[in-house]
């Protein structure tokens, strides 16, 4: 009998027929899918809305396809080049600036003409005037810009530019160059101002004054020059020989400068300039008020922001133990570490910088920060500041410091009070000091004057804690902004948008009148505007329903609480926003574009669906539709379906999960099928899953067009130490095993035949799940846990709670007790908790083949976690591989690996679920000689993956029968 090469489709481009003359997915195929790029390099449209244009990527093959086109007629051009990148739209959309490669044009509308501005190394322009200027630097030399106005089409070259930076409004640019010019280019008159021999500048925050350093180079004295665009600078202070000034900040205004002077002998003064008073003084030295000259100054933070305060560093040397004559190269492990010793840096740790501020009405000089576990937050615009004292990075668990408290300090009188949290914010006006308690899960607000504080969500009849992350802690859904007078706060619960008046004085209003709780949809804000609501906008909402999972958009106005407007809502993926989204995405989202006037805007919005292709759609009114682009390689292939699932777990508790079938589905069939989880993905199920190589989940396309359906389950957790708690490995047994049990009642699914498979968190559920239910054939999963106290006492790198450096292994968050761990408690409070949810603790109880792959370089989970499982089920005599690739880490991170493990993997589930022969590197022993000479991929029917597997012994049997035959 010849043997079989299972996955010819890969190795050999070999294609299948299907039904309706339609191929499975291969590799090789979906790499080169056309798509679209989701950002504003890739999808634009001009300021009228009468003009789009988008990139896509692999149209053709190896190039893009850069397509403008106007909205309202036929006119359409595309240009195919290899690199192609959309810049924006010129402000009187009649120009599309774009670029290629290193090659800058504009393309006019309705027009073939289009023009090369430059070559350029580089380019930029004014973000908030886009649209109107360019700067080019010409690749002959780094040194010679060209300004282009892209609305008069006239440009001008300069040279011997070092730097540039852009003025507010792109009305103003300046133009450093390299022997000490500094060129003051108005962009509307045309106007220069010429600066020489400047060593460095600054500028105010309104940008209205520049700050000069001005070095001659004759006398090599250095002096500080001030001047506001378009009149003469003022000199406001000159050095002495070998003086240098630097550190410059201004006030909020403009009219303050602070700055540092550092004379010959390394020794540091703060200088103050207020253009009100038209001095320059010395402000911090070894005379100022309540200042210490034992304390050198380091540096300039800034000033407050009603410009009566100014914030700076000093320094403190730490305390340094006597030197022995030699000392012996030894580590020392200390349990008072902190940071552990791997972790720990040798460098600037003689000197810690504390703050400090100054009172400019009256000079005198408090320091705000006295011992390094003392920490100033953010600085704000009136008198008051926050201090947090104690805590570390370590996490909740350290024990060896004090407890993290807050403090509110007035700067007048240096007065602290004890804050009843950790984390405080002032409202925009300072009128309101608020903060979530994470314990109590409710909102807070206090009267930084009268001290009076008040519960603003506690008359909320809704729980504004996250549903989705309940079972990690108190998480607030979020603030959305407050009014620009202070006198209200929009914020979320879990369906809708609330205004709570901060005083609590007035009753809470529900913005969406409830229709979110009422129609089970998340209404969240499309744009995040970052700025104070006046009370009468207008805002544009994202919804998705948690049972159907549809998505759509909703109006509502802030003047007018209520029903929100329905816009549109389907079995589509419109956009979900950071908050709605319950977990992972398939693809990028894409934000909304819109232009034209208020009244006749154009939106371009990116629409997919399981079975339809990412494409860009326009609409009027966000209610009708028409297709702007009309991508769908998916056409040509089994593609799948999706169908949102709601059953009843094992607890009673309602879930949901997303099933796919493939296109070609036969409801008289019956199929394998593959359950795949992490945490939440039923808001996948109108996202377009692309195809690709399995590097971590298994890739849905793949298997769902190589024969398999394919469920993902959400899981529902709890914290495992409160009354009525699951572990996470229990809480994923609810969701999987009780969802296996579920869909194997459907004629058409095969419950001899499924399978399970996860990554990272997701792969220690695997392993849990099948200490628990022996429902599955197969299991597969990649670089999870396996052992909780060992993991727990883990030295690993990356992701970590300080730098990962030169290979060394240090300290991991600790996600066991707390965040995605779930536990609530540490090994030795609750150790029957660890014992339940540690596989290898019982792994004597697994019947299902396991398929681990963990890798040396797993800089996440350690690979000894990967090691132990093996080793406990290879003890026990359970069926296990363990595979681990040399160049890969947490993930598979090059294609080679990938397709080999896809290879496998296919090859694995094929096996157990599809009856297909087993592949000589499951049915052979010490294959260590083989790495990297024969992938072992060769199926192998006489051979046995285990004494006791069904598939083998008939596959034997066959191959039995079949030689008896021949040999008669």
């Amino acid at each position: 009998m010849k043997k079989v090469i299972l996955l010819a489709s890969i190795l050999l481009s070999f294609v299948y027929s299907i039904a309706q003359n339609k191929t499975i997915i291969d590799v090789g195929q979906f790499e080169n899918w056309p798509s679209l790029i989701p950002s504003e390099s890739g999808v634009a449209v001009s300021k009228n809305g009468n003009y789009a244009a988008y990139v896509i990527l692999h149209q053709p093959v190896g190039q893009s396809t850069l397509v403008v086109q106007d909205l309202n007629s036929k006119w359409k051009k595309t240009i195919i080049a290899k690199t192609l990148k959309i810049l924006f739209f010129t402000d009187d959309s009649q120009k599309l600036c774009w670029q290629q490669r290193d090659s800058i044009w504009t393309q006019r509308m309705g027009s073939d003409q289009k023009r090369l501005l430059g070559i350029s190394s580089s380019l930029s322009y004014p973000n908030d005037a886009k649209g109107k200027w360019v700067l080019l630097s010409l690749s002959k030399t780094d040194s010679e810009v060209r300004l282009y106005n892209l609305l008069s089409d006239k440009g001008r070259i300069f040279s011997g530019i070092k730097d540039h930076h852009w003025l507010t409004g792109g009305n103003g640019l300046l133009l450093k160059t390299s022997d000490g010019d500094l060129k003051v280019l108005n962009l509307m008159t045309g106007k220069e101002q010429i600066f020489n021999e400047v060593k460095e500048y600054a500028l105010s925050s309104d940008e209205k004054s520049i700050a000069l350093v001005i070095k001659k180079r004759n006398t090599n004295k250095t002096s500080l020059q001030l001047v506001k665009l378009g009149g003469n600078p003022i000199t406001v202070w000159e050095g002495k020989g070998g003086e240098e000034a630097g550190n410059f900040v201004f006030d909020k205004t403009g009219k303050q400068l602070a700055f540092t002077v550092q004379s010959s002998d390394g020794k540091i003064n703060i200088w103050h300039y207020s253009s009100n008073k038209k001095s320059t003084t010395v402000k911090i030295d070894e005379k100022a008020i309540g200042f210490s000259e034992n304390l050198p100054v380091s540096g300039i933070r800034g000033f407050s922001g009603n410009g009566h305060w100014l914030f700076f560093m000093v320094k403190k040397q730490l305390p340094l133990l006597s030197k022995e004559a030699a000392t012996s190269l030894v580590d020392i492990w200390t349990y008072r570490d902190e940071v552990l010793n791997p972790a720990q840096t040798h460098e600037g740790q003689n000197f810690h910088d504390y703050l400090a501020v100054i009172n400019l009405t009256n000079d005198k000089v408090q320091m705000l920060e006295n011992e390094p576990d003392e920490e100033i937050g953010p600085i704000y615009d009136g008198n008051y500041i926050f201090l947090k004292t104690g805590g570390n990075s370590a996490g909740s668990w350290w024990p060896h410091s004090k407890p993290a408290e807050n403090w509110l300090v007035s700067l007048a009188n240096g007065e602290r009070k004890l804050m009843k949290n950790q984390q405080s914010s002032f409202s925009p006006q300072e009128r309101w000091i608020y903060w979530w308690d994470p314990k109590l899960g409710h909102y807070f607000s206090m009267n930084p004057i009268t001290g009076k504080t008040s519960n603003l969500t506690e008359s909320v009849p809704e729980s504004v804690v996250d549903d989705v992350e309940q079972a990690i802690g108190a998480i607030p859904l979020g603030i959305i902004g407050w009014y620009a007078d202070d006198s209200a706060v929009l914020i979320y619960d879990n369906y809708d948008i609330w205004k709570l008046d901060p005083s609590g004085f007035k009753t809470p209003v529900n913005m969406t009148g409830g229709y979110g709780k009422q129609h089970g949809v998340k209404l969240r804000l499309v744009y995040d505007h970052h700025q104070a609501y006046n009370g009468n906008e207008e805002l544009l909402l994202s919804g998705l329903d948690v049972n159907s999972q549809y998505n759509g958009f909703f109006r509502i106005r802030l003047d007018k609480p209520g029903k929100p407007a329905l816009l549109t809502m389907g079995p589509y993926n419109y956009y979900q926003t950071t908050v709605t989204k319950q977990g992972f995405g398939f693809n990028p989202p894409m934000i909304p574009l819109v232009a034209g006037k208020k009244g006749k805007e154009c939106w371009i919005v990116m629409r997919e669906s399981a079975v339809d292709y990412p494409n860009l759609y326009i609409s009027k009114d966000l209610k009708q539709f028409t297709p702007l682009t009309n991508l769908k390689p998916q056409k040509t292939y089994n593609w799948l379906s999706s169908e949102a699932v709601s059953w009843r777990m094992y607890n009673g508790q309602l879930n949901h999960g997303v099933l796919y079938k493939p296109e070609n589905f036969d409801p008289n069939r019956k199929y394998p099928i593959i359950f795949n989880y992490y945490e939440k993905y039923a808001q996948r199920c109108y996202q377009f899953p692309k195809p690709s190589l399995t590097t971590d989940n298994i890739n849905i396309p793949w298997f769902v067009s190589h024969g398999y359906l394919v469920f993902t389950p959400d899981i529902q957790y709890t914290i495992a130490n409160k009354p009525g708690g699951m572990t996470t490995g229990e809480a994923a047994y609810n969701a999987v095993a009780s969802a296996a049990e579920y869909l194997s009642k459907r004629s058409y699914i095969d419950k001899t035949r499924m399978a399970i498979q996860g990554h990272s968190f997701g792969g220690g559920e695997t392993n849990n799940i099948i200490t628990h239910t022996s429902l599955f054939a197969a299991a597969a999963e990649m670089a999870g846990y396996s052992d909780n106290i060992s993991a727990y006492l883990t030295l690993v790198g990356g992701f970590l709670n300080r730098e990962y450096k030169d290979g060394v292994l240090v300290e991991k968050l600790h996600k066991m007790d707390h965040p995605q761990g779930r536990m609530g408690a540490n090994p030795w409070e609750r150790p029957d908790l660890y014992q339940r949810n540690s596989p290898v603790r019982n792994a004597d109880k697994i019947t299902t083949p396991l398929f681990i792959v963990h890798n040396q370089k797993d800089a996440t989970i350690n690979f000894r976690q990967g090691v132990e499982m093996y080793m406990a089920l290879r003890r026990l005599g359970k069926t296990c591989w363990l595979l681990q690739y040399d160049n890969s880490g947490h993930y598979l991170e090059n294609k080679k690996d990938a397709l080999d493990y896809t290879t496998r993997l296919t090859q694995f589930f094929d096996h157990y679920l599809k009856g297909e022969p087993a592949p000589q590197w499951m049915t052979m022993n010490t294959l260590a000689s083989y790495k990297g000479k024969n992938n072992l991929y060769e199926l192998d029917p006489r051979g046995n993956c285990g004494k006791d597997c069904k598939v083998c012994r008939e596959w034997n049997s066959k191959t039995s029968t079949t030689n008896l035959k021949t040999h008669e």
